[in-house]
């Protein structure tokens, strides 16, 4: 009878070479592939400036996706409320995911504010984000925004108060979150835009942290 001298499949050896290789390969991809996905973040709305839906989305996204977290206060030791807002700007926390990461390990400060366009006759609603740190604010001239959308005018950021049941042009209420955001503005053609963002949903995901 025949014998075979060849074996078929891989040996001990071979398959533990093989998992070390799979492992480098692996290592010295992870940081250029999480480099790219920063880089798809950041230019979400490059080609869709004029495109209100999908800038009204990404907004919509990131105020209902909002975490209330609350830090205490370094004097008082006070737990108060991280978020706060005029008309211009609205500052708060959310999740931002990324390529390898969970939702509650993409914690982001954000700022949504509407600024001058360079050399422009007009605005942009623009989207500042740095990794949550407690008690540690973005500091705006230090970190490049992406614009949500442009070539906008008298743009406005108002809050619902439910206890007082009106609009009122900024929030100072570090005890609890405003149930909606209006976001008004006209666009390039002259016509006067509303978004109306309920926030409510996330009022009951309460976190507290330690500063």
């Amino acid at each position: 009878m025949a014998r075979f001298s060849n074996q078929l499949g891989l040996s001990l050896l071979e398959l533990l070479i093989s998992l070390v290789l799979m492992g480098l390969i692996s290592a010295l991809s992870y940081p250029s592939l999480a480099t790219i996905f920063r880089h798809w973040q950041g230019i979400e709305f490059e080609n869709t400036v004029a495109d209100e839906f999908a800038a009204q989305r990404f907004v919509r996204r990131r105020l209902q996706q909002l975490v209330p977290i609350f830090e205490r206060e370094k004097s008082t030791r006070e737990k108060l409320l991280v978020f706060q807002g005029d008309e211009q700007k609205t500052e708060f926390v959310t999740p931002i995911s990324h390529f390898g990461a969970t939702a509650t390990s993409g914690l982001y400060r954000v700022v949504i504010k509407f600024t001058d366009d360079a050399g422009k006759d007009s605005q942009q609603l623009s989207f500042y984000h740095e990794i949550y740190r407690p008690g540690v604010e973005i500091d705006l001239d230090t970190v490049k925004p992406v614009e949500v959308i442009g070539g906008v005018s008298d743009g406005t950021i108002r809050y619902y108060s439910a206890t007082r049941k009106q609009w009122r042009n900024s929030w100072d209420n570090y005890k609890r979150l405003p149930t909606a955001i209006k976001i008004d503005f006209g666009d390039q053609d002259g016509k006067q835009k509303t978004w109306v963002i309920s926030i409510a949903v996330a009022a009951s995901k309460r976190r507290a942290n330690s500063s």
